[in-house]
């Protein structure tokens, strides 16, 4: 099976699974898309449809796409199984990665997170954790995974040849294995999380990580195989209608690519069941490369 006609299976399930769910019963529908803009002509845009119950199993198929002057257009497609109460919050999600520049990836992975609630100063904390397995894969002669290590002047693969001298294909699996935490304070939220990843074959030499790209379905090759990962989420709820956030991420990856780093800050509105975001997002790519701006605005809708 193609990876285009994989992705379109996918949305096309979960887009089914989804109105079942919404006939069977008191369903709330959510839906909602984000555009974010950046350096190179940058444009990457996301959306969800959501429906189940704010206490009880849900259903999420979603998408997110990007592309750039260097990046041809690449969209991945997920769906997500969940079930969410007071206490767990739980789900399985499936995504795929059509082949773009002869590369694609699918991905299975799960997590929990159990909520307590303590007498005194924090008024919940969270624990959990997740898993997730990919599959990359990349034609030995991928017009992305050439030009890019050309560019960056690291000339073929690591790896072994292929047989007519050219770069070695990608044909390799990632294991991530997630450690969640969260917690409560007055009306101060706060989520971390912090990612390890293992491979189960030799991976090639990389060019560098340049752009903010490293979103679900973005080519590793390209942009660097990550090896640890770490984000801290907060959100100050207090203000009725307005809602500022902030979110802080930090990757290493293999091959000793430079570290890259994310911050980035968000203020929300709701009138009614609209709920309107903006965001601004600074990026260092590492290795004393300078800042790169993103900027983008959100838009959810609750039925």
């Amino acid at each position: 099976m193609t990876g285009t006609r994989a992705g379109a299976l996918l949305a096309a399930g979960a887009l089914v699974l989804a109105s079942a769910a919404g006939s069977a019963g008191a369903a709330a529908w959510k839906a909602g898309g984000d555009q974010l803009y950046g350096p190179a002509s940058y444009v990457a845009t996301s959306g969800f449809f959501e429906v189940g119950s704010a206490k009880g199993a849900y259903l999420r198929p979603s998408f997110a796409s990007y592309h750039s002057d260097e990046i041809k257009a690449t969209t991945a497609y997920a769906a997500r199984a969940g079930y969410t109460d007071k206490r767990w919050d739980a789900g399985a999600e499936l995504s795929v990665t059509p082949k773009v520049a002869g590369y694609r990836n699918e991905s299975v992975g799960a997590d929990a997170t159990y909520s307590f609630y303590p007498r005194g100063g924090l008024s919940r904390v969270d624990l959990g954790g997740g898993i997730r397995r990919i599959a990359h894969k990349e034609d030995s002669t991928a017009p992305a995974l050439v030009a890019a290590r050309t560019r960056a002047g690291r000339g073929r693969p690591g790896g072994p040849p292929g047989p007519g001298g050219e770069p070695a294909a990608i044909d390799a699996g990632e294991t991530d294995i997630s450690i969640i935490s969260g917690a409560a304070w007055g009306d101060l939220d706060l989520d971390a999380q912090l990612t390890r990843s293992f491979y189960s074959d030799t991976l090639p030499e990389l060019a560098r990580a340049a752009e903010l790209s490293g979103t679900v379905g973005a080519n590793p090759a390209v942009f660097g195989f990550p090896e640890t990962s770490v984000s801290i989420k907060g959100s100050w709820t207090a203000w009725p209608r307005l809602k500022p956030s902030f979110r802080y991420s930090r990757t290493t990856y293999k091959q000793d690519g430079p570290a890259t780093s994310a911050y980035a800050f968000s203020l929300a509105t709701k009138w009614a069941k609209v709920q309107v975001k903006g965001t601004c997002e600074l990026f260092d790519p590492g290795g004393g490369a300078g800042l790169q701006s993103y900027y983008g605005l959100g838009v959810t809708l609750r039925i």
